[in-house]
């Protein structure tokens, strides 16, 4: 592989995607970057009819979003440009923000948070472009020195004026990217507080994680935005259970929590230290994961966990996800060590529901597998 492709290859790699069309595009991404070196454009306007745009979109301390009224797109779109052949896409990044908007990359960010695979937004040439987007820090009171070729006009947006807008008069993703964002943020926001560098964003087994720190001996901790005010903070057992929980809007609590967390202090060292954690008994910790799955988890597993979590005897055991199932456990046993469990298998029709130790049952609608599984638990009490 070309030197230049491997940066951006690499860059793509370490993707956190949104959504399920985030992992589309970075799916695609690197399998385009694995077949060819000819990402670059070469001949204008769409030869090779794929290839590499770098975005930048710059955002005050306050929150604002600096957009652009592109002339040919038609839409306020973020300024930015095609990479050169063999150029690292962040350069790319520094040379349109300062010709097209007269900006300082003083605040550019090391790496793009989001990506996209789209035809050029507004506009009718006959190729794709695979945009890396990154973000410029501002403190919003920047002089701008926009290009009036390329530019009807320029300005900032908040949040709620992108928010009560026609969403047509935007780039199509604008608003993914947006989510992409306020994940970045809350990462880059602990990075500041803490120093560590080997917190991330990233995904766990129940899901996205806005942020998560792998701690050296007990496990991880995963801080999540909360469904109310705040932020939800789990910190994991390396047997994968919950042993400690807690809700706080603190960041400086939080990054406390992380620094004693890297540190190797264990869950009740932990809720000792930071009021706001309590250590979870069995119980608690089987209610904070099905917290996880109805609340936060969003893959095609979530109908089926709603319907589980409002049976009682189900609600009772451990829920956990394998490769996109449903499994559950028995409160006598751990994830680590299963000896009662089944598992609701997405097929045509519904689930099929199958006991460790038993049949797998046809495929059948959600209402009667949950039946089925409630039959299977109630079993292992006797």
């Amino acid at each position: 592989m070309r030197e230049s492709v491997a940066v951006v290859h690499d860059l793509v790699s370490r993707f956190a995607p949104v959504d399920e069309l985030g992992a589309e595009h970075r799916a695609s991404a690197l399998a385009w970057l694995a077949s060819t070196d000819d990402v670059f454009r070469r001949v204008k306007p769409a030869s090779p009819a794929q290839h590499l745009v770098s975005y930048v979109v710059p955002v005050a301390a306050d929150g604002r979003i600096l957009l652009v009224d592109h002339v040919n797109a038609g839409l306020w779109v973020s300024p930015g440009g095609h990479v050169e052949i063999d150029e690292d896409p962040a350069q790319t990044a520094r040379r349109e923000i300062r010709e097209e908007l007269g900006l300082s990359d003083a605040g550019l960010a090391r790496s793009p948070i989001f990506l996209t695979i789209t035809p050029p937004v507004g506009q009718d040439h006959d190729h794709t472009d695979v945009s890396l987007w990154y973000v410029l820090a501002c403190t919003g009171d920047e002089e701008l020195r926009p290009d009036g070729g390329e530019f009807h006009a320029v300005r900032w947006w908040t949040r709620d004026e992108l928010a009560a807008a026609d969403p047509g008069r935007f780039d199509p993703h604008l608003f993914r990217f947006l989510t992409a964002l306020d994940r970045d943020r809350l990462v880059n926001e602990l990075h500041r507080r803490t120093g560590l560098e080997n917190l991330s964003g990233g995904t766990d087994r129940f899901g996205k994680v806005p942020a998560i720190l792998f701690t050296p001996f007990s496990g991880h901790i995963s801080v999540r935005v909360g469904c109310g005010e705040g932020y939800e903070v789990i910190v994991w057992a390396y047997s994968g259970e919950p042993a400690a929980v807690g809700r706080t809007g603190d960041l400086d609590e939080i990054a406390g929590t992380l620094r004693d967390g890297h540190e190797g202090r264990s869950a009740g060292e932990l809720a000792e230290r930071h009021t706001y954690l309590a250590v979870t008994d069995p119980p608690a910790a089987i209610e904070a994961l099905w917290h996880v799955l109805t609340a936060h988890h969003e893959d095609g597993t979530m109908r089926i966990a709603h319907a589980a979590a409002a049976n009682p005897v189900l609600r009772r055991v451990w829920p956990w996800i394998s490769h996109g199932t449903l499994h559950l456990y028995d409160l006598r046993d751990r994830p680590s060590l299963v000896k009662r469990g089944l598992a609701f298998h997405p097929a045509a029709g519904g689930f099929m529901v199958g006991a460790y130790d038993g049949e797998l049952h046809a495929a059948e609608p959600a209402e009667t597998a949950i039946v089925r599984a409630a039959d299977i638990v109630a079993s292992w009490q006797d």
